[in-house]
């Protein structure tokens, strides 16, 4: 009796001890043998970790150079975490939208006839659309009836409360599909599927709704396309892309290892505001005109030679498109933060470099 209470407290103390020291947990392997006995109240916490140290361990998987300590990968991983978390409260602030009543649904349509009828006369007048184009636009809107309103005001209403209660049902944020979300995962770990693609995608959610529809950065050996995790300098600068803006653009967040930890870097020689820094535009003004800057994009490739990286990327002149750059680039750096530029040329087949002096 006295040996069975002894193994009896010293597993309800490993399970304990194994939830106190969640976030210390720093192997899949160790995470999914106290799966089963995390709290259904921390189990969001419990999948976060879980997929940090999954990705950690891709990651390392991925990469050529196998030398990076278990601490730098799970600093790495974090990093692109805090970079794809939600960015607002919304995982403690969700709140279903409200239906209008319908008078208030009625009233709100007729102010917004009002603002359309006015918004269509201001630009008529100030595009000099006659009343028989405007008429006929009206006619071909209402044909591919964009608005979605049929004229009767009830159906009109009952749609909109369809709509509502659509948009509240797929919300990824409600309470009910966060729940469902771990009640997934927890068969997916029942069938022992820890590592399946399924799982990974759930994990992603449960981390950050938001990424239901957008991609997550994958592991790989060397960069081949955009959404990637990468090593750009083995041992020395690795990255992740990461989609900004609402037009989709692609970046890189770039990391200088130093020792057991890592730095994030900035590329180019500009200020937050990206103005290019004054000694350096004073060095390439004689090539390029007043006005220069750089986009930012992707199109960097960094080579180390000795102690200093050499930056070779595209420069663009005001009035250039984000596709076509008018001059590339290469400077050299030994700290990512005072840049040297050291040639230039025009952005076509066969220019040739011109060193800066």
């Amino acid at each position: 009796m006295k040996k069975s209470l002894i193994t009896l407290f010293l597993i309800i103390g490993n399970i304990l001890f194994a939830q106190y020291n969640l976030s210390k947990t720093n192997s899949t392997q160790a995470l999914i043998k106290i799966q089963k006995s995390i709290a259904e109240k921390d189990k969001h916490q419990f999948y976060n970790q879980y997929l940090k140290i999954k990705l950690a361990e891709d990651i390392k998987k991925a990469f050529v150079n196998k030398n990076y300590s278990e601490d730098l990968l799970i600093k790495f991983s974090d990093s692109i975490l805090n970079q794809y978390k939600p960015e607002f409260s919304s995982l403690n602030s969700y709140e279903e939208e409200k239906t209008l009543s319908f008078e208030d649904y009625k009233k709100r349509e007729k102010e917004r006839t009002a603002d359309a009828k006015k918004n269509e006369s201001f630009y008529n007048e100030l595009f000099n659309i006659s009343k028989q184009d405007s008429l006929r636009m009206a006619e071909v809107m209402s044909k591919m009836n964009l608005s979605q309103k049929t004229g009767n005001i009830k159906t009109d209403y009952q749609n909109y409360v369809l709509q509502v209660q659509k948009a509240n049902d797929e919300n990824p944020f409600s309470p009910k599909n966060r729940s469902l979300i771990i009640q997934e995962l927890d068969k997916l770990f029942l069938e022992n599927q820890y590592f399946s693609d399924e799982t990974q995608r759930l994990l992603e959610i449960n981390f950050n709704p938001n990424l239901k529809d957008n991609p997550f950065p994958t592991p790989m050996a060397k960069k081949t396309g955009e959404i990637e995790i990468y090593e750009i300098i083995p041992n020395n600068i690795i990255a992740f892309d990461k989609i900004y803006g609402m037009a989709g653009e692609t970046y890189a967040e770039r990391y200088k290892i130093l020792e057991n930890d890592i730095i994030s870097i900035s590329v180019f020689p500009v200020d937050e505001e990206w103005n290019i820094n004054n000694d350096f535009f004073n060095k390439i003004s004689k090539y390029v005109g007043d006005r220069a800057k750089f986009y930012g994009g992707n199109d960097v490739k960094i080579t180390k030679i000795k102690n200093e990286y050499f930056i070779q990327t595209f420069l663009y002149k005001s009035g250039d498109d984000n596709c076509c750059p008018t001059f590339e680039i290469q400077y050299k750096t030994s700290d990512f933060i005072k840049f040297v530029p050291v040639k230039i040329r025009k952005n076509s087949k066969n220019s040739k470099w011109n060193i800066i002096k």
